[in-house]
């Protein structure tokens, strides 16, 4: 009978990699929670003005998205920040990021001038151009997260090391 060597195990996260991505988490989960809650805490009909501007959905889907967006950013935001589930989390904000470039890229492809983006509500108004660079930082660091999910302070390792 021959013996076989025990499987290698992944090698160690670096330790200032973890705080590296803590720091990603924490940026990016904030701009999501607040974005997303301050959508979410304003009338749907105030965000839903905002995705008309950009003329990309059908009429009888922006009501539908303008309910659904403020609470997938503030839950993927919440998540980020807390390090739950922090691979999934980092997809989710990027599949947002991704689509607010998107729409973004379209209305100013098509010449559109937006009154304000509804990034952040109606609170915080950026240029198309900052909103775009905005997220596409933000979308990197994501996918960042994406590929590097161990992370200092996070639900996620808390789990790992109580199981």
């Amino acid at each position: 009978m021959t013996r076989r060597p025990p499987p290698a195990s992944a090698p160690a996260t670096p330790h200032w990699l973890t705080w590296l991505g803590l720091a990603a988490r924490v940026i990016v989960g904030a701009v999501l929670a607040f974005s997303g809650a301050v959508k979410a805490g304003s009338p749907v009909e105030e965000f839903a003005a905002a995705i008309e501007a950009y003329a990309i959905l059908p009429q009888v889907l922006v009501m539908p998205a303008a309910a659904i967006l403020p609470w997938a950013e503030t839950l993927a935001g919440f998540a980020l920040l807390g390090g739950w589930l922090t691979r999934w989390s980092a997809v989710a904000a990027f599949g947002l990021f991704g689509a607010f470039i998107t729409a973004l890229l379209s209305t100013m492809a098509r010449g559109f001038e937006l009154a304000d983006c509804g990034c952040f509500g109606f609170g915080l108004h950026l240029a198309p151009s900052q909103t775009v660079f905005l997220d596409a930082v933000l979308a990197c660091a994501a996918a960042w997260l994406f590929f590097n999910p161990c992370t200092a302070l996070s639900l996620d390792s808390w789990a790992k090391e109580g199981s």
